[in-house]
């Protein structure tokens, strides 16, 4: 199941570690740890540079490279709540799952794309609805999150008067009214029109007019269901 995080804070890996792969072109390195077992790193590298290529292709943006995947056994796992995370020493995925884990590659692909130039109160959402409405179906050829798309935009149109706790649903049914392309009109108009630094993200006025551009029309009154929108300026 994909769980997602935020970004962690740095933390250095314990040592010592396996000798690390890098993908042909160098934008990718695995780095295990001593005793994380890597089944099939070259499968594990081509399907990181897929997801980096979809990323150009779908909205322009893609990580910094090169990315680090840290892949740890078990036994040095920081938490066990955590399915995975990232920071700026690339992105963290556990050993024992992680030939079945691509939500979470996804996942944590899209938080280093980002690296904190979204709005941070749609980070979160934004990169689960990339992750299983464009990465996992268009590169992994899984269309299970299609089902949460339909699902949050039939609950809006048949009640209307519904307000949600999170903005997951919000944006799950934007795509459904849309169509998923939406988020990529969106990321290419903000890239192209306000330049977003790292770490300094566009604002919610900002967010709030480019994805109505990208839709053609005002998304404010799908926004203002989330019970989150009146603390923002939008």
């Amino acid at each position: 199941m994909l769980v997602g995080l935020l970004v962690q804070p740095a933390k250095p890996l314990p040592a010592p570690h396996q000798t690390q792969q890098a993908s042909k072109d160098g934008r990718f390195i695995l780095v295990p740890t001593t005793n994380a077992a890597v089944t099939n790193p070259g499968a594990v590298l081509k399907g990181f540079k897929r997801i980096a290529a979809e990323m150009k292709r779908f909205g322009g943006w893609q990580p910094a490279f090169p990315v680090r995947i840290h892949v740890v056994e078990p036994a040095q796992w920081p938490n066990a709540g955590w399915a995975a995370y990232s920071n700026e020493d690339g992105l963290f995925l556990r050993s024992e799952v992680l030939m079945r884990d691509q939500g979470n590659w996804s996942h944590e692909m899209t938080h280093l794309m980002f690296q904190g130039r979204i709005a941070r109160w749609m980070d979160e959402s934004l990169v689960h609805a990339l992750t299983l409405l464009v990465w996992m179906p268009r590169v992994f050829k899984d269309k299970s999150g299609f089902n949460e798309m339909k699902a949050a935009g039939k609950e809006f149109r048949e009640h209307p008067e519904r307000q949600f706790d999170s903005l997951r649903p919000v944006l799950f049914a934007i795509a459904d009214r849309f169509g998923p392309d939406i988020y990529g009109r969106f990321l290419k108009r903000v890239e192209r029109e306000l330049h977003p630094q790292t770490e300094h993200p566009i604002t919610s006025a900002q967010t709030a007019d480019v994805l109505s551009r990208a839709a053609g029309e005002d998304v404010r009154p799908y926004l203002r269901r989330w019970k989150g929108f009146a603390a923002y300026d939008m």
